[in-house]
Formats: structure tokens, C-alpha cells, sequence
């Protein structure tokens, strides 16, 4: 019951951020954003679905970590949860495919 009440208020954020949004005052990002992160904490497909996003795009991926590094408590262990898997076998150090050509050694 919880969980479904969560999701509900996710999708009521979500929709009021998008109606919001074309607003002078900045209320559809924050309604954007606090819906998204409500879905991803209580919803496993979403958190699969950002969390292929991120592999997917580099760009996506360090906006979310720098967004992880000025947000605290759940919030960045929320955001933590979507990060993409590094496979084991692979021979890239991590971050290192974000890199810039001209920061390569």
C-alpha cells in the first residue's frame, strides 16, 4: 500500500512538473525531478531504466554524478542505486571512457 501511495505521488510530481514547467516561477524541475527520484526509489524498471540511460549517454551519466555529489542523504544513495554496472572482464578503468581525448595519457 506504501509503496503504490509512493508511486502515485511520484506520477502526481511528475505530471504538475510538466503542466509547470513554461511557468515564471521555477516549480517544474524541482516537481520534475523530486517525481522522478520518488519513481526510482520505489520502482525497480525505472532504476533499470536510468540506469541503462547512463551507460547509454555519457552525458547524461556525469550530469547525475555531479548532481549526486551536491545532493545528501537518500537522495544521492537513490541516484547511487542507478549507476551503471562496470562489467568485470572489461579492460576500461572507470571514468575512463568519459574522458576527453586530450586527457588521455
Amino acid at each position: 500500500m506504501r509503496r503504490k501511495l509512493f508511486l502515485l505521488l511520484a506520477f502526481f510530481c511528475f505530471v504538475l512538473g510538466v503542466l509547470t514547467i513554461w511557468l515564471p516561477i521555477p516549480t517544474g524541475i524541482p516537481l520534475i525531478a523530486f517525481g522522478l527520484l520518488l519513481l526510482v526509489a520505489n520502482n525497480r524498471r525505472a532504476a533499470g531504466f536510468i540506469r541503462r540511460q547512463r551507460q547509454a549517454y555519457a552525458w547524461f551519466d556525469a550530469m547525475l554524478c555531479r548532481l549526486e555529489g551536491k545532493l545528501g542523504g537518500k537522495a544521492k544513495r537513490i541516484l547511487a542505486l542507478t549507476k551503471p554496472f562496470v562489467a568485470a572482464h572489461s579492460k576500461e578503468k572507470p571514468g575512463q571512457k568519459y574522458q576527453k581525448p586530450d586527457q588521455v595519457f
